[in-house]
């Protein structure tokens, strides 16, 4: 099996090999102490890291007595099949990204029969979102995930609006209005961790 070294980054750079869909988890002991493993993410066709920080456990004898239980099951769960990018009940950043706009757009229409937001906010947040998901469905690899949903996705959207779609700078500065709703939304919701 391909060894695979732990970089600061969340994504490592080496594709994943046939048939192997995970690196089993490892206890890493030190002054940022977790347990470490990988599994492959069928969108990118890469290996992801995830980590579970353990810093926050008593000290280093009970760091490693609960990193040794730990590693057991995530491994035990790993061999039969188990993926948590797929779990979308394990982390919020891996729940579906239509799911999370259908959520957005439900919110909206609450907080305007509430009278929160006015009709023509709702309305051009409604129309902002309509053609987010248009945009999305005509890439060539749509966001499928909400921790997709990140800068590079936000910096070509506005792209797509300001010079394919040909919209005035002030139509582009409404989106990124929305852009900034929907990110803050979705990072109270913990669907991202941080607001791109």
């Amino acid at each position: 099996m391909q060894k695979f070294q732990l970089t600061p980054n969340t994504q490592c750079k080496k594709k994943a090999i046939a048939f192997i869909d995970y690196v089993p988890a490892k206890f890493y002991p030190g002054t940022d102490c977790y347990v470490g493993y990988y599994v492959f993410d069928p969108i990118s066709k890469t290996m992801i890291r995830k980590r579970i920080r353990l810093n926050h456990v008593g000290n280093k004898a009970e760091q490693r007595k609960v990193a040794v239980q730990m590693v057991k099951k995530i491994n035990d769960q790993l061999a039969k099949g188990w993926n948590p990018l797929a779990d979308a009940d394990a982390d919020p950043s891996f729940h579906s990204f239509d799911d999370a706009v259908t959520l957005y757009l439900k919110n909206l229409e609450r907080s305007l029969s509430n009278r929160l937001i006015r009709k023509s906010t709702y309305d051009s947040y409604k129309s902002y979102c309509n053609i987010m998901i248009l945009y999305n469905n005509e890439r060539i690899s749509p966001p499928q995930y909400m921790y997709q949903f990140n800068k590079d996705f936000v910096r070509d959207f506005l792209d797509y609006v300001y010079i394919e779609r040909k919209n005035a700078a002030r139509t582009r500065d409404g989106y990124l209005g929305f852009l900034r709703h929907f990110s803050s939304f979705c990072k109270e919701r913990g669907f991202i961790e941080e607001k791109p």
